[in-house]
């Protein structure tokens, strides 16, 4: 059962929680993603070769849609792997905070010495359940021959796409907690996924809004380039000016959103396990744990 304590913590008030123990470490998180940026332009180069080469060859013999295929899928790959070890670095940065309120930049390296092969293969797993059901129906519709394609007009498409988003959205969440469980409990992936859709299955609504709240702080970050550049296409003396002062908004949200929300959202989803399954390894059923958002 949950203590009255923690059934008076609100979604928001996480979130304000993650900030506060951000703050303590806040030049580590900010050490930390640049260093990652460094290993990511590193391990970049090599598969960027590698890419490249197979799209050659697949071009030379006439087979580019083969190419696109297999580069579409590395990247797939590439980016799910890279992505999970990234918020995994952040989560442990995070855990160390709150077990100790302390860290350093450089423990990045412990983590993706020590841990990076389990958060990657989290991340291709998780990417290979939330993407897999897409490429199969796209695979499925093209094969019959009924993909809408260039056919299909503007609204019909934002609303496949809003589909698409809410279906994403619900089959990523149940995993959202396998990072800070491979953390926390130092297990494997599968262990680690298993244990983070056992958690989400006591707690679905408050894990639910929780990451609906971040997407919605992201989305709207990342509004400013978006909003920017369709207003730049207005060629008007007013429109580029405020084009350009969007533009400054749009540099200053890419930044927020990498030193400050990303690390916030890492270190709200570690506390979160903490405090649903490290104290308590009884069951809590959903009416144990009701949500408020303030």
């Amino acid at each position: 059962m949950l203590d009255e304590k923690m059934n008076a913590i609100s979604v928001v008030g996480r979130i304000k929680e993650g900030f506060k123990i951000w703050r303590k470490g806040w030049l580590s998180f900010i050490l930390a993603v640049i260093l990652l940026s460094f290993v990511f332009i590193i391990v970049m180069i090599p598969v960027g070769f590698g890419i490249a080469g197979i799209a050659g060859i697949g071009d030379y013999f006439g087979e580019s849609s083969i190419s696109i295929a297999i580069t579409a899928f590395t990247l797939i790959v590439f980016s799910s792997a890279f992505n999970f070890i990234v918020i995994g670095t952040m989560c442990g940065l995070g855990k160390e905070l709150i077990e100790i309120e302390d860290t350093r930049a450089e423990n990045t390296l412990h983590y993706i010495k020590s841990y990076g092969l389990r958060f990657a293969a989290i991340g291709i797993i998780i990417a290979a359940v939330v993407i897999g059901p897409f490429i199969v129906v796209g695979l499925t519709l093209t094969f019959i021959n009924i993909l809408p394609g260039p056919s299909l007009n503007l609204w019909t498409g934002v609303a496949v796409g809003i589909f698409s988003f809410i279906v994403a959205f619900f089959l990523f969440a149940p995993f959202t907690l396998s990072i800070p469980a491979c953390l926390i409990e130092d297990i494997g992936p599968i262990e680690s996924i298993k244990t983070s859709f056992q958690v989400f299955r006591k707690n679905p609504k408050t894990i639910s809004v929780l990451l609906a709240l971040f997407i919605i702080i992201f989305v709207a970050l990342l509004a400013f380039p978006v909003i920017g550049f369709i207003i730049g296409l207005v060629q008007t003396p007013f429109a580029v000016i405020l084009a350009g002062v969007l533009g400054t908004f749009a540099v200053i949200a890419f930044f927020v959103s990498l030193f400050v929300i990303l690390p916030v959202m890492c270190i709200t989803f570690t506390k979160l396990y903490y405090d649903y399954k490290i104290p308590r390894k009884e069951e809590v059923s959903e009416e144990d744990s009701p949500i408020s958002l303030f």
